[in-house]
């Protein structure tokens, strides 16, 4: 119909995000840039101005970005049709507790039946971004060290506070401090990695 692509473009736009407009990397990830994040930013500061008022944005508020090898995403296989699933995905874009997280996917498995692996890593990873979100981590990936081993690397920001460090360092101390960052091999953090860096 009339506006179909115009429309479709949008979409993918919220999905997977703006990439850089300017730069050289033209494409995006949901993970890192969203529509709904930018609008709602941009709303926050239009009642910000309204009323006078010039705060700065706690660090805390700011998106957390997740970047590990992980195939988290929802299966044409488990979910056909695309504007079911572009709506689904719309409403993870706007998940800011644990609690909604959880109702979004029971009420998925209640109409689709149990997600699959790719579905259930989905999961973990929004969940984990909103533990590091409040835990005050900005950026969480992994880096290949001499083609040998693989690091998981914590950026922190500066409202994290050093008891929260000695924290995670009593809990595994096989974490290393480096600058801004706390680093440690995937291989110490055992199969269920991924549960792992939630703990800590």
């Amino acid at each position: 119909e009339l506006g179909a692509g115009f429309q479709i473009a949008m979409r993918d736009l919220e999905i997977r995000g703006a990439g850089e407009i300017l730069g050289a990397n033209q494409h995006g990830m949901m993970n890192i840039v969203r529509v709904g994040h930018f609008v709602r930013l941009l709303n926050q500061t239009i009642e910000e101005l309204k009323a006078g008022e010039k705060k700065e944005r706690l660090e805390s508020d700011q998106d957390t970005i997740i970047e590990l090898p992980i195939e988290a995403r929802i299966p044409n296989t488990y979910i056909s049709d695309q504007k079911e699933k572009i709506s689904f995905y719309q409403k993870l874009s706007a998940v800011d507790n644990h609690q909604l997280l959880q109702e979004l996917f029971d009420d998925l498995t209640e109409e689709y039946g149990p997600p699959p692996e790719e579905g259930i890593a989905l999961y973990k990873i929004l969940e984990m971004k909103l533990y590091a979100r409040k835990a005050g981590i900005t950026h969480i990936k992994t880096e290949i060290v001499d083609n040998t081993k693989k690091n998981v690397i914590l950026v922190l920001s500066n409202q994290v506070k050093p008891e929260n460090i000695l924290n995670v360092l009593n809990y595994n101390s096989k974490w290393k401090i480096s600058g801004n960052s706390l680093i440690i091999d995937m291989k110490e953090l055992g199969f269920h990695w991924l549960d792992s860096i939630k703990e800590n």
